[in-house]
């Protein structure tokens, strides 16, 4: 399939980045940490006009902040650990968080089919094997009333298909949803369906979402094909929302922002958040509308600092605490696939939301992560539990920013940095 082949490409080089012992600029050893991370910065900064970019940096105990660009476009203030950034598709982490905590407490487990959490006007269709055998030719031409030589000069074979008896029918479950393993498209599709009309984003309601699961055929086998889908996680935040009678960001703020204290990360903004938020820009130079998504929020709509993330990274490398929400986070981490080895050394596999890179020869030694790609705003998050190491990387730019992701988690990754 081509999305698995191009994730697989991308995997490869970020694996290759930070377990080859990828070189930043040649640096010498002499220079330090902070000085490496920057050159890499001030050079992304250098090559998007009207970008802004900060860095955040988690290295054992110590946390530290970069910044380039400016907050809006002519002033050349730079943005700081406070600004906020949209997060995109980093959201599903979040959705596939709130998925493990539901199943650790009970409320619901991870192998619920989806069809049981959905309205009872809207159907998810079951997969089933489809088995297709050569059809004798002169039978086909009788059944369809055609003489033997209706096609002269021309030799096909017919096909009969028809559902494997022996298979059992086999449904959608929640973790499918989370893992991105459920069959689903990345986008929801429908003849009228468009996320942006005339340049502009538009809410996709979730009658809209339910109209296209009414709609859509199921042609992959779920939970045996790893394919890339905001369409599942945005139905998994549906049912999270249903089955809890709460708003997707009353979920976000009891389960997840408030234990961790992330006081700046929201869906909706509040006034002075919105001073805070660092504007996107059109090639134009053209301030870039913020989209409502509606039904899509719980895969791509959620906004972030860089200090509420760093937060959220030493969270997620907590091992000690026993509380709920270090127990989804833990779990949220687990490969719920393996999609295959990425080179020689090391697998790619996906947990609930999350993508995990594990050396083959020691499962313990495995960096967890998550990114953000789009016209306007890119992100990285990612991390090395072992190590206790993570970044996070937030901008306006609209190159990808997990090259420079995967660079610091390289760097990060050597001896002499960790003592």
């Amino acid at each position: 399939m081509y999305e698995i082949s191009l994730h697989m490409k991308i995997i490869t080089i970020i694996t290759a980045f930070i377990f080859a012992g990828f070189q930043v600029n040649a640096v010498s050893g002499q220079d330090t940490l902070k000085t490496n991370i920057k050159k890499l910065v001030s050079s992304y900064a250098c090559n998007e006009k009207n970008a802004a970019i900060v860095v955040g940096v988690v290295n054992n105990d110590q946390v530290f902040f970069l910044s380039a660009g400016g907050k809006e476009k002519g002033n050349k203030t730079a943005p700081d650990s406070s600004s906020i950034f949209p997060l995109g598709e980093i959201t599903s982490v979040f959705t596939g968080i709130l998925l493990a905590d539901f199943d650790n407490t009970g409320v619901l487990k991870m192998n619920d089919p989806l069809q049981q959490f959905l309205p009872d006007n809207v159907r998810v269709e079951v997969y089933r094997k489809i088995i297709c055998t050569p059809a004798d030719n002169d039978r086909y031409n009788a059944i369809q009333g055609l003489p033997d030589n209706a096609h002269p000069g021309v030799s096909f074979t017919h096909y009969t298909c028809y559902p494997d008896i022996n298979k059992h029918p086999q449904q959608i479950v929640l973790c499918d949803l989370a893992s991105h393993t459920s069959g689903l498209p990345d986008r929801p599709f429908n003849p009228t369906f468009s996320l942006f009309k005339n340049n502009k984003c538009r809410p996709f309601s979730t009658n809209e979402l339910f109209d296209f699961l009414n709609r859509f055929h199921l042609f992959i086998q779920p939970g045996t094909t790893y394919s890339y889908s905001s369409t599942s996680v945005a139905l998994l935040g549906q049912v999270l929302c249903l089955k809890s009678g709460k708003t997707y960001e009353e979920l976000l703020a009891e389960k997840i922002t408030n234990p961790l204290h992330m006081s700046c990360t929201h869906i909706n903004l509040n006034n002075d958040e919105l001073k805070k938020y660092v504007n996107s820009y059109t090639c134009t130079g053209k301030i870039v509308d913020e989209c409502s998504y509606d039904a899509m929020k719980p895969s791509l709509a959620l906004h972030s600092s860089a200090a509420d993330m760093i937060k959220f990274i030493r969270a997620n490398m907590d091992t000690t605490s026993k509380s709920n929400i270090t127990m989804a986070l833990q779990e949220s981490h687990h490969p719920k696939i393996v999609v295959g080895a990425t080179n020689k050394n090391t697998e790619f596999g996906v947990g609930l939301g999350w993508f995990v890179t594990t050396r083959k020869n020691n499962v313990d030694d495995f960096y967890v992560w998550k990114d953000t790609h789009s016209k306007h705003n890119n992100a990285f998050i990612g991390f090395c539990g072992k190590n206790k190491t993570g970044v996070v990387i937030l901008t306006t730019g609209s190159k990808e920013v997990k090259t420079i992701g995967t660079a610091i988690l390289q760097l990060l990754y050597k001896d002499e940095y960790r003592k």
